[in-house]
């Protein structure tokens, strides 16, 4: 199921010909989406949605960890569940503990949908 209907289907070999659409959007190339994610953070395209703060609060993690996590932290799936497509990368906090930041990409915006790691005990 392609989520592009405007965009043709090419079998893989078949080269494209001149007036045919062809996607520039591969959800699957993790390289080019780790990439535009950083890039959207960096320039500080970013929405932290309100159920992400609490699992932020409730987990230890503060802006500084979800940052190190994008940026340093890899890729390990992605899926479509409503209307943009959901990555979850997987790194570690600033203190070293494991965690992950599941983010929907939108053309202009990274919004952080979750995060996942537990609190350490103090």
């Amino acid at each position: 199921y392609c989520h592009y209907p405007c965009l043709a289907h090419f079998k893989e070999g078949k080269k494209a010909n001149m007036g045919d659409v062809v996607p520039l959007f591969q959800p699957d190339n993790y390289k080019w989406v780790q990439q535009r994610i950083r890039t959207l953070w960096n320039q500080g395209n970013v929405i932290i949605l309100p159920h992400a703060q609490q699992r932020m609060l409730e987990r230890g993690l503060d802006l500084t960890d979800i940052q190190h996590i994008v940026r340093r932290g890899i890729i390990v799936e992605h899926s479509f569940p409503k209307d943009l497509w959901r990555y979850k990368i997987v790194g570690k906090a600033l203190d070293n503990r494991k965690a992950a930041v599941v983010i929907e990409i939108d053309s202009h915006s990274n919004i952080v949908v979750t995060v996942i790691g537990r609190r350490t005990k103090s």
